[in-house]
């Protein structure tokens, strides 16, 4: 199966990829970098250091902007991954 990976480009979700690879094809990797310091969902210290990550491992990124506005942080989400 082909699948993209969430990627914060912390350790949690480095692992989590790792674990994908195992069993699926990464088609890519999204990242939602937050104008919220106090985001709700997203990771936001470092996320713009995400496209340098997957450069480096050789995967296409999705990056996707938020407000980082709570009850809008899954719409923000849902809109990545269509």
């Amino acid at each position: 199966m082909r699948v993209g990976v969430l990627f914060s480009g912390g350790k949690d979700s480095t692992l989590a990829l790792i674990k994908a690879s195992r069993m699926h094809e990464i088609k890519c990797l999204i990242s939602i970098v937050s104008e919220n310091q106090e985001s709700y969902m997203f990771h936001v210290p470092n996320i713009s250091l995400t496209k340098y990550q997957a450069e480096a491992m050789g995967i296409p990124i999705i990056q996707k902007f938020s407000r980082g506005e709570k009850e809008k942080e899954l719409v923000d989400l849902k809109n990545a991954v269509e």
